[in-house]
């Protein structure tokens, strides 16, 4: 792409690859087959949150409410998991922390 500027998706196609699309699907399938699950949503907040350098924003991939509790949920690929993306994840695990919830990260 000459002189234009790249979209999302373009960019988001880069970092990813197929099977990485699998690891939030297959979270999906194993809660589907969980009796405790009640209902489970899909980024259902976007968190936005200063580090030492700069504000940054994460948006977590599901909230799961079960009958012993709820929690938030992020999903992907471990290899992506780099010091940043462990900052987002910090973030998330203290926001669920002060709503009462659990938190976990699915990493495949």
């Amino acid at each position: 792409m000459t002189g234009g500027r790249r979209g999302p998706a373009l960019l988001w196609s880069h970092a990813c690859r197929w099977e990485d699309l699998l690891v939030p699907d297959r979270l999906l399938v194993a809660l589907d087959f969980c009796g405790e699950v009640r209902e489970v949503l899909s980024q259902p907040l976007k968190l936005r949150f200063c580090t030492r350098s700069r504000w940054r924003k994460h948006t977590p991939d599901f909230l799961v409410l079960t009958r012993m509790g709820t929690w938030l949920v992020d999903a992907g690929p471990a290899r992506l998991i780099d010091p940043e993306a462990r900052e987002s994840l910090a973030a998330a695990a203290e926001v669920a922390l002060a709503c009462g919830w659990r938190y976990s990260v699915v990493a495949g």
